[in-house]
């Protein structure tokens, strides 16, 4: 499902020359970058509730349907700045060299291979469909491409503007999948949400309590 209405922040971000960079690369290569997660979730957030946002502020993330190989090499031979932060788990991160303050993580599209439940070894897909079902909250899944059209194929956006936060597929399957899914519930919860939380989701992360203990404390 696509939604081509936008506004200015997000055309914003797509003409940071870095962003610009990124996906005219990658496009170029056969591949292509689209942004995804936080800066896209936050704006659109933004949008709903009429308020300005700094797109300098922004922590900006992509994704790919190139191996996190592939796209690091044909960014290096771009000229730009790649460090391999993640690649394991396929996360490059590119940097801006005139303002060293400004990076982009751009994560090939995935899916659990196998995970205990804070650890996953991942497998590298190419369909962006199941990359997004693969995420925690519909409003995590919505990509916007370099035209310019919003990707959400799980409403994301719809429940950004009713102010609710869902999982994305069965909570119980992904509550499992992540046991840090339970703290980012709440955390998204208090930021984005203007109702009590869904019964049934409350439910099934007391089921899942003891999973905390699993946790690291920084977290």
């Amino acid at each position: 499902m696509s939604d081509n209405s936008i506004d200015d922040a997000l055309v914003g971000i797509l003409n940071l020359p870095l962003v610009k960079k990124v996906m005219t690369t990658l496009r170029s290569a056969g591949g292509e970058a689209r942004l995804v997660g936080g800066a896209v979730r936050d704006i659109l957030a933004q949008q709903t509730h009429n308020k300005n946002i700094n797109i300098d502020k922004l922590e900006i993330d992509m994704a790919t349907n190139m191996h996190p190989q592939q796209a690091m090499a044909v960014l290096s031979a771009a000229g730009l700045k790649v460090l391999p932060t993640g690649i394991k788990h396929g996360t490059i991160t590119i940097f801006d060299c005139k303002d060293k303050a400004f990076k982009i993580e751009v994560t090939s599209l995935r899916c659990d291979a196998k995970t205990d439940g804070r650890h996953a070894e991942v497998a590298f897909i190419e369909e962006w469909q199941e990359d997004a079902a693969r995420r925690d909250f519909t409003i995590n899944s919505i990509y916007l491409d370099q035209a310019g059209e919003i990707y959400d194929p799980f409403a994301g956006r719809a429940d950004l503007i009713t102010g609710q936060v869902r999982f994305i597929g069965n909570a119980n399957e992904r509550i499992i999948e992540d046991h840090l899914r339970i703290l980012r519930f709440f955390r998204f919860h208090a930021q984005f949400c203007r109702s009590e939380a869904d019964p049934q989701i409350i439910a099934t992360i007391k089921e899942h309590r003891q999973l905390l203990t699993k946790i690291s404390g920084e977290r």
